[in-house]
């Protein structure tokens, strides 16, 4: 589309009957830099990290599907396995992280795991932030796309 020779823009720009316009990159490509730009690894990080560990170890996994049947929060008991390649998932996957924070900091505790940002209070005011963002931007493209 934005292509200075072959694409819609360069094609217009060359044709001299066309009007003056501005061109710019279209808004998902513009939210999907700011996602990548957003400083905020100090809740990515130990999340993504936290998540790896239990999804990626059958035992674990079937353990904290087990701790939340226990729990039987209403949620379903699982959390998303996450891919940094699909950027527009992390909303879903931090809400999810979110929801069983609870549940998620049990079971740390019993694998004597310790991560001491599940009960820093500013740590979860950041994630908070993050997750309304990133789900605010997920809702964005989905209506773009439709």
């Amino acid at each position: 589309m934005v292509g200075s020779v072959n694409g819609l823009v360069g094609l217009c720009k060359a044709d001299n009957t066309f009007p003056e316009f501005w061109n710019f990159h279209c808004i998902i490509h513009r939210e999907q830099l700011v996602s990548k730009s957003l400083n905020l690894d100090h809740v990515m990080k130990p999340v993504m990290e936290i998540v790896n560990y239990t999804r990626t170890h059958a035992l674990n996994h079937r353990q904290f599907k087990n701790l939340m049947a226990e729990l039987d929060q209403g949620f379903p008991g699982d959390l998303p396995l996450h891919c940094t390649v699909r950027w527009l998932s992390k909303g879903k996957g931090l809400s999810r992280f979110s929801e069983l924070l609870d549940a998620v900091k049990l079971f740390m505790e019993e694998k004597d795991k310790d991560y001491p940002e599940l009960s820093d209070p500013k740590w979860i005011m950041d994630l908070e932030f993050l997750v309304d963002m990133l789900c605010h931007l997920d809702r964005l493209n989905l209506a773009l796309q439709g």
